[in-house]
C-alpha cells in the first residue's frame, strides 16, 4: 500500500471516529449527570428517492444487486417484548403504495436493480398486495421480500398475486404458537390466522421464515416445545410438501429490554428486574427473575438445545449444506460441532 493510499485510508477511519463522536454528544456529562436530548416526535414519512451514489455497489458479495426500500416507519402493533414504539419517535405513518411502486422503478432505471429488500418494521398486508396489483398491472420484472403481521385479509388469492410480482420471502413475527402466550404479548394474532397463512403462502410457492422466541415471562417448558415442533413441521411441509425448500426459522430465547412494555410494567407479566451493574450502565437487556414458567438460564439452555439438534438433525439427513443462523452464541457453535465429531 503506497502512503498516499495509507493516508486515505487514515482519513476515512478518522471521519468514520467523528461521526461517531457526533452521535455520542447528544448525551452531555457535567457534574456526573447524564442529559440526553428530547426526541422529537415525527409525523410526517420521507418519501425521497434513497441515494446510493458513493457506494460500491458492484463489490457487495451478491449474485445480484439488491437495495433496501420502505414503505412505512413505526408500526401499528405495540407487542408486549417490543421497543421500536418507543425507540422510533412518532406514529405509525405510510406512504402511497403508488409512491413506493415509482421509488422502485426509479432505482431500477439509475442502479439496474430488481431485487428490493424491504425493511418496514411491519408491512401490512393489505399493502403488500396493493404493491403487487402495481407490479403486475406494469409487467416489470422485479423480486422482493419483507415482513408482515398474520391477518385474516391474508388468503390464497392474495398471496397467488403477490408470488406473482415478484415476492420471494415473508418473514413472519411468529413469536409463539400457543394463543396464551400471545395473549399475554399483545400479538392481537389467532392461532387459526397463523396456520391459514403459513399453508397458503407456502402453497404460492413463497418461502418463509418465523420469528419466535423462548421463556417469554409464565412460558411453561410444554409450550416452548409446541411452538418448536410447530416450526419444524411447517419447515418440513414447506420442503417436503409444497416444493419450498428455502423456508427458514429463527429463535433464541426472551430478552427482557429496557423500553419494552414488560419492562416498564414488570407485576403485570410476574417477573422481578434485576438491578444492573456499575459496568453494564449502557446495557439495554436486563436480567429477569420470573415467578413462574422458564427461568432465564431454563429458557437459554432450551434455546440453545434445539439449534444444536436442530442442525444435527441436517447432518444426520445427509444435506449437502447446513445453513447455520446469522448469530450463533460461541458455546452453541463448540457444542454443535463437539456433538458432530463425536456422533
Amino acid at each position: 500500500m503506497t502512503a498516499k493510499s495509507r493516508l486515505h485510508v487514515f482519513l476515512r477511519l478518522l471521519t468514520l471516529v467523528m461521526t461517531i463522536s457526533t452521535v455520542f454528544q447528544t448525551f452531555a456529562m457535567l457534574k456526573v449527570e447524564i442529559y440526553k436530548n428530547h426526541r422529537i416526535e415525527q409525523t410526517f414519512i420521507n418519501d425521497t428517492v434513497p441515494d446510493f451514489d458513493g457506494f460500491a455497489l458492484s463489490k457487495y458479495f451478491m449474485p445480484e444487486l439488491i437495495l433496501p426500500v420502505y414503505s412505512s416507519r413505526q408500526c401499528f402493533n405495540h407487542c408486549a417484548f417490543c421497543t421500536i414504539p418507543g425507540a422510533t419517535g412518532g406514529c405509525y405513518r405510510k406512504m402511497p403504495i403508488s409512491r413506493v411502486f415509482e421509488i422502485m422503478c426509479r432505482l431500477n432505471e439509475k442502479y439496474g436493480t430488481r431485487v428490493f429488500s424491504f425493511v418496514d418494521e411491519t408491512f401490512e398486508g393489505k399493502r403488500m398486495e396493493q404493491l403487487a396489483d402495481e407490479i403486475n398491472a406494469s409487467g416489470k420484472t422485479f423480486f422482493w421480500h419483507g415482513e408482515t403481521r398474520f391477518s385474516p385479509t391474508l388468503s390464497t388469492e392474495v398471496f397467488n398475486k403477490i408470488y406473482q410480482s415478484g415476492c420471494r420471502q415473508i418473514q413472519f413475527g411468529l413469536e409463539s404458537y400457543n394463543q396464551r402466550v400471545l395473549d399475554l404479548m399483545k400479538k392481537n394474532t389467532r392461532v387459526d390466522w397463523i396456520d391459514r397463512n403459513i399453508h397458503d403462502c407456502l402453497n404460492a410457492g413463497i418461502p418463509v421464515h418465523l420469528f419466535f422466541m423462548i421463556g417469554f415471562p409464565t412460558e411453561t417448558k410444554e409450550e416452548a416445545l409446541n411452538t418448536l415442533a410447530y416450526t419444524e413441521n411447517v419447515l418440513n411441509y414447506s420442503k417436503q410438501v409444497c416444493g419450498v425448500p428455502y423456508s427458514t426459522r429463527g429463535f433464541t430465547n426472551f430478552g427482557l429490554v429496557m423500553g419494552s412494555d414488560v419492562w416498564n410494567h414488570p407485576d403485570k407479566y410476574g417477573v422481578s428486574v434485576m438491578p444492573k451493574s456499575q459496568y453494564e450502565d449502557l446495557r439495554l437487556e436486563v436480567d429477569y427473575v420470573s415467578g413462574t414458567g422458564l427461568t432465564l438460564n431454563e429458557a437459554k439452555s432450551l434455546s440453545d438445545e434445539h439449534h444444536i439438534d436442530f442442525y444435527m438433525q441436517e447432518v444426520i439427513n445427509g444435506s449437502d449444506t447446513i445453513d447455520l443462523p446469522q448469530r450463533l452464541h460461541i458455546s452453541v457453535t463448540h457444542n454443535f460441532f463437539r456433538k458432530l465429531t463425536t456422533a
